[in-house]
């Protein structure tokens, strides 16, 4: 019985956390649904120090990677 209630606690606890997710796309207030927009508005300026960031990473990968190995002759 025990086994039970708690397969049915757990079963309502997933049903109220999809709610607000399926609350939030129905449309109640707004006088039409649009999809989200992810991407930035084409007049924003690219953010220089992250891409400065990913250029520098992106360098020590490649020069670690051609740093030669130590294994000599006995290959």
């Amino acid at each position: 019985m025990k086994k039970h209630l708690l397969i049915a606690l757990c079963a309502g606890g997933v049903a109220l956390a999809v709610c607000g997710d399926a609350y939030a796309q129905s449309g109640i207030g707004n006088t039409r649904l649009a999809p989200p927009t992810m991407n930035p508005p084409k007049e924003a300026e690219g953010d220089l120090a992250a891409m400065g960031t990913g250029i520098l990473l992106l360098l020590l990968v490649v020069g670690a990677n051609l740093i030669p190995s130590k294994r000599g002759h006995k290959d």
